[in-house]
């Protein structure tokens, strides 16, 4: 989109057709036929200063620069056609011809990763990211805040609109705000080569009548229904103007087909008053340290817990020793205990101490205790009920 000259420019890559379209006479103009140039389904970047193309394959790979005063196509890259990142959002800074490629789908996946082409070396280079990097599943476009050298992202996933910003010191991803929207924010028009963003006020164009505010990380939704709006069937996507200080929407008018046309206007009323909107905040979301702080409380707990039981566990191993020479035995209505010495004695009705081993039941779990020594032949036999023997038997 050449938003200052109200053109736009087209590439068919089933006829081979280079196509501009100018708006202020309504024509269009067929400008070149690239069939020697094997392009496939291409991107263009209208570069204002040299009145060019920069063109690159919409998978990624080749790059080319179309001179539109010479029609000559030359091509800039050492590179191949990737195939790979169809669909991804692009920044260009045309001083260098340095071209920002995020996300995109191809070869049977979706991409999260972030490449970009330097002239200087004539290919693409993969940049290591890291953060709150956002999902590979969904599209998103990508604009420059030139005020705070971060870039911003603005994804689109089903009916919210997640806002992110890229730091080009670290490349540190950063997720801003998750935000409810209409669900006809969300599209599968795909511009390249549209810059969205004023670095002035910080807004970047969304879709129709959204806007994200990035210094308020916020959305607006403006009144664009009404004046010069009313002849608009769908306004697909916007452009900014830096010269003119104006939007210029990319529009389907009621009653003329598929035939696009560019829109100018002002968020600003003729008067110099602001359009009205409504604000959008972003939904409140559990903070990541909050979240990692649960979680981290609840495996310490987890580990006391068992510490706990484990240490219950040796004190009753304690209480209960169970050695190869003394050992206890359950059996039904009774329990034989075998020791080593004849030390014994009941403590209130229900504890048994012999050597170096302590016994605890009931009062009236057994019906009786029976005691064998291994160093004699006598058999004590108690009731659980009762602190004197019933009787003693050597054998």
């Amino acid at each position: 989109v050449d938003a200052r000259n109200l053109r736009t420019y087209y590439y068919f890559p089933e006829n081979s057709l280079l196509v501009q379209h100018n708006f202020g006479s309504r024509e269009g103009l067929v400008l070149d036929t690239l069939s020697n140039s094997g392009l496939l389904l291409t991107n263009l970047y209208f570069i204002d200063g040299e009145s060019a193309l920069l063109m690159w394959d919409a998978g990624g790979g080749r790059v080319f620069r179309y001179d539109l005063e010479t029609r000559r196509l030359d091509r800039l890259d050492n590179s191949y056609s990737f195939r790979a990142f169809y669909g991804h959002a692009d920044l260009v800074f045309p001083d260098d011809y340095r071209i920002y490629a995020y996300g995109g789908y191809g070869e049977f996946t979706s991409k999260n990763i972030l490449i970009y082409y330097n002239q200087t070396n004539q290919e693409w280079v993969d940049i290591p990211i890291f953060g709150d990097v956002p999902t590979s599943y969904y599209y998103g476009d990508f604009e420059f805040d030139s005020e705070r050298e971060v870039m911003l992202f603005v994804q689109y996933q089903e009916q919210e609109v997640v806002t992110y910003e890229l730091s080009t010191i670290d490349w540190k991803w950063t997720k801003l705000g998750v935000f409810e929207v209409s669900s006809d924010v969300f599209h599968l028009d795909r511009f390249s080569g549209i810059n969205r963003f004023d670095p002035v006020t910080g807004l970047m164009h969304i879709y129709w009548e959204y806007f994200y505010d990035s210094q308020e990380n916020t959305i607006r939704k403006y009144e664009l229904r009404e004046g010069e709006f009313t002849t608009v069937e769908n306004l697909r996507q916007v452009a900014y103007d830096s010269v003119e200080n104006r939007w210029v929407g990319l529009a389907d008018l009621k009653g003329e087909g598929t035939l696009l046309s560019l829109l100018p206007f002002s968020l600003d009323l003729p008067d110099g008053t602001p359009r009205n909107y409504t604000v959008i905040e972003p939904k409140t979301e559990r903070s990541p340290t909050n979240t990692y702080v649960f979680v981290l409380f609840l495996v310490v707990s987890g580990f006391v817990l068992v510490v706990l039981w484990g240490v219950q566990r040796l004190r009753k191993r304690r209480e209960f020793p169970v050695p190869s020479t003394e050992f206890i035995e359950l059996q039904t209505g009774q329990v034989v205990v075998h020791c080593k010495v004849d030390e014994w004695c009941f403590r209130k009705n229900w504890i048994i101490v012999f050597g170096n081993m302590c016994m605890r039941y009931p009062p009236k779990a057994f019906s009786r205790v029976i005691l064998k020594s291994s160093t004699n032949t006598s058999c004590l036999l108690y009731r659980m009920n009762l602190s004197i023997p019933l009787r003693e038997k050597n054998y």
